[in-house]
């Protein structure tokens, strides 16, 4: 009972500090709408659909913590979802053969003729929940909390597509940043300036994903 006690206060610590939760039914006082003042880029097809280019955020209060956070429309935090996702198969496709190049420099904003990485790590889960929350007051920015279960992380040689290491992942949450791109007109992972990893938090969770996050916010269709 100690055990699952820490473990759900571990987790709510992860989203509320790195974040924050979903607001409580009630209709919210608008605060500032963001204005892109480019248009989206065209979304090719099977990719994430059109980002909104004008959109409300509201304050909410954590149920637990009581700190005062910004949410957003469910079909901008759908989109941040799909972008994300998006973003993450292109670095780490299901299997090798989903692997692109062209997709990969496009979504990670290289050079159209860069190089593809010499290696590339495919990755397969049993079960994923993504939750974005933790909106800043300008909207433009949100943050991205990743749960995944059961991880096989396989690592080829490319253009060989030899495999070269297989091994499992532990079941975790990992934090992410998310930023709008104007010129693109799509959320992209934020890479902080200066450091390499990207992720701003990042806690296994040895009991896997808690019941009520996926009932919060559902399962990832992959």
């Amino acid at each position: 009972m100690k055990h699952n006690f820490c473990l759900l206060m571990a987790t709510a610590i992860i989203l509320t500090a790195c974040t924050g939760m979903p607001a409580p039914a009630h209709t919210p006082a608008p605060t500032n709408t963001p204005t892109p003042t480019h248009t989206p880029t065209p979304t090719p097809e099977g990719a994430a659909p059109p980002c909104p280019t004008s959109w409300t955020v509201w304050k909410i209060k954590n149920p637990l913590t009581g700190h005062e956070t910004y949410d957003a429309p469910p079909e901008v935090k759908a989109c941040v979802k799909a972008c994300y996702l998006e973003q993450f198969r292109a670095v780490a496709p299901k299997n090798i053969e989903e692997f692109d190049p062209v997709l990969y420099n496009r979504l990670l904003g290289n050079p159209p003729h860069s190089p593809p990485p010499e290696v590339v790590t495919t990755v397969q889960y049993e079960r994923r929940v993504v939750a974005v929350l933790g909106f800043a007051p300008d909207g433009l920015s949100c943050r991205v909390a990743d749960y995944t279960e059961g991880g096989i992380v396989k690592t080829y040689t490319w253009p060989q597509r030899e495999l070269v290491k297989e091994e499992e992942l532990p079941d975790a949450v990992v934090v992410y940043a998310m930023r709008y791109d104007q010129a693109m007109g799509r959320w992209r992972i934020h890479h902080p300036e200066g450091q390499k990893y990207t992720a701003l938090a990042e806690h296994e969770l040895p009991n896997g994903i808690p019941e009520f996050v996926v009932k919060l916010y559902g399962l990832v269709e992959e």
